[in-house]
């Protein structure tokens, strides 16, 4: 996907989510028949598998990059129904888009290294530092809907599909790099804000209620998810992308306050 693809792929997500966010006062006095309106706050981790890709380190030599992350969120957003068993839920909330664990392999001497080359150059040494973790914490805009296959006075199970749009804000790449004539900042820490990426989850909950109270756990799957590369690596510009389809899986705990 080329950059002016990924313009309008972002852009045509964005708009989307943010119309049916504006449309919610309108959608809720249309459909105020079909009763509760619902604030939900969802707690949540992702594990997630990135595709291998490759980098030229040097003309004979190739570093083959493995990624697996270990992301965290919180949302918060106000749920009101459609129909009698279909509900939408606009949010905002915050993630932390994260690449905490590296494999890569250096196939000109047949080892394995837990870190990736950045273009970061401390005062006082002449080569680029490697970073084992980094870091995008994001603003998350989104849309969800949920379908209710079983409804029950104090038990519900839902599944539906979301779509997360990351706007990032502040980034953290922690290094090894550790020499007392020249110390480092460790993490070295940047503030570009920037689209960042886009994901489309499934998910599948579980309710328990007590009175206007609901709580529970919830599976996600992640479908597709889509983001920016990064300028601060080698080879790479803010303008790059990577993709994948699934690859990951989520847990969390999601609870519910009816408030009308």
């Amino acid at each position: 996907m080329n950059k002016a693809k990924f313009f309008l792929f972002s852009f045509g997500i964005y708009f989307l989510s943010n119309f049916i966010v504006l449309s919610t006062n309108a959608q809720l006095k249309r459909n105020i028949k079909y009763g509760l309106s619902v604030i939900e706050i969802y707690l949540y981790y992702n594990h997630d598998k990135y595709p291998e890709f490759r980098h030229h380190a040097s003309p004979v030599s190739d570093d083959v990059i493995n990624i697996k992350g270990n992301s965290f969120g919180i949302d918060i957003g106000y749920k009101f129904r459609v129909s009698k068993k279909i509900q939408l839920k606009p949010f905002l909330g915050y993630y932390r888009f994260s690449f905490n664990n590296i494999d890569n392999y250096v196939e000109a001497f047949n080892v394995h290294a837990k870190g990736r080359e950045t273009t970061l150059t401390p005062p006082g040494i002449d080569f680029p530092i490697a970073t084992y973790k980094y870091f995008y914490y994001c603003l998350n805009i989104g849309i969800s809907g949920e379908r209710n296959i079983l409804l029950k006075r104090y038990l519900i199970i839902a599944a539906g599909g979301a779509i997360n749009n990351y706007i990032t804000m502040y980034q953290k790449y922690f290094h090894k790099y550790n020499d007392p004539l020249f110390p480092t900042v460790n993490p070295h820490v940047s503030k570009r804000t920037d689209y960042f990426g886009f994901r489309a989850d499934a998910f599948a909950k579980i309710f328990v209620s007590f009175e206007k109270f609901r709580i529970g756990p919830i599976i996600n799957l992640p479908i597709f998810t889509l983001w920016k590369k990064d300028s601060i690596f080698p080879g790479e510009t803010n303008n790059g992308i990577r993709d994948k389809w699934l690859n990951g899986l989520g847990v969390g705990i999601t609870a519910n306050y009816l408030i009308k």
